[in-house]
């Protein structure tokens, strides 16, 4: 018996759709929290060594407003392959 009409279509869609998906998941940036720093740990430090897995789209070490590092930061690389090395 022939598939009913659409149906093929409606499954090519999807799979489009799924290839679409994916290819703009791959192309996001992706942010990445990083603890258990060192109180000597900076920013440029942070940058200068995330930088050997992708490019480095922003990086920030946590300090309080007194200067105290607070032990974490955020980088965030250009593509989620890069975020996971």
């Amino acid at each position: 018996m022939a598939s009913p009409r659409g149906v093929s279509s409606a499954a090519s869609t999807a799979a489009s759709s799924d290839s679409y998906q994916d290819a703009i998941v791959k192309t996001l940036p992706s942010k990445i929290f990083i603890g258990g720093l060192t109180q000597n740990t900076t920013t440029k430090l942070l940058r200068e060594h995330f930088s050997t897995y992708g490019r480095v789209l922003d990086c920030i070490a946590m300090r309080q407003p007194d200067g105290k590092a607070r032990g974490f930061g955020y980088v965030t690389l250009d593509t989620p392959e890069a975020a996971s090395l």
